[in-house]
């Protein structure tokens, strides 16, 4: 199977497939979406049913080695060697918060430009460096203090941002956990 920065590549027979028959396909799957009980006790229980079974299945570390591997091309084991040299903390230096072992409690941080895997960070400081990334990568690219203004977690993840940053070659990617595969 072939990766592209951790994403499975799509065949091109695939695409192929899809192109041929896109109309009968997004037609049953519009079908599919509209005949779904949207209300009542059926739906209640099929919704209860499935985050019962995702949390389950998700727990198994067959399942959690795969899905690490297609999205970031890391395997379990170097997910827990992260969090060991992490400490069991949230990469966040001015953070701190204790990691767990959850799937949704912990997150597998990404440059989603380069694929670099940076480090796992606690779900407050993944939910805002979403939302800021772009503009802490611009400060660092052109050597911009931080503004005042900025609270603990933003400087923090500032922080965590720079080390990333290789200034020699001025790139991204400098602390790359796929390279822990070699």
């Amino acid at each position: 199977m072939n990766y592209v920065y951790g994403q499975q590549v799509v065949t091109e027979e695939r695409k192929k497939y899809y192109e041929e028959n896109k109309d009968e396909i997004n037609k049953k799957q519009k079908e599919y979406r509209q005949n779904l009980p949207r209300d009542g006790e059926v739906f209640l229980k099929r919704k209860k049913y499935l985050k019962e079974y995702n949390i389950e299945r998700n727990a198994k570390p067959e399942v959690r080695n795969e899905s690490l591997m297609k999205k970031y091309g890391i395997t379990l084991k170097i997910w827990e060697v992260m969090l060991k040299i992490q400490k069991n903390k949230c990469a966040n230096v001015l953070c701190g918060k204790v990691l767990l072992q959850k799937p949704h409690d912990t997150h597998t941080d990404h440059d989603h430009d380069t694929g670099s895997v940076r480090g796992l960070l606690c779900n407050a400081d993944n939910t805002l460096l979403g939302k800021i990334e772009k503009l802490l990568k611009f400060l660092i690219e052109n050597k911009i203090e931080l503004p005042s203004d900025f609270d603990e977690q933003q400087r923090g993840l500032y922080l965590y941002l720079k080390e990333d940053f290789n200034e020699w070659n001025n790139s991204w990617g400098a602390n790359d956990y796929r390279n822990l595969h070699g």
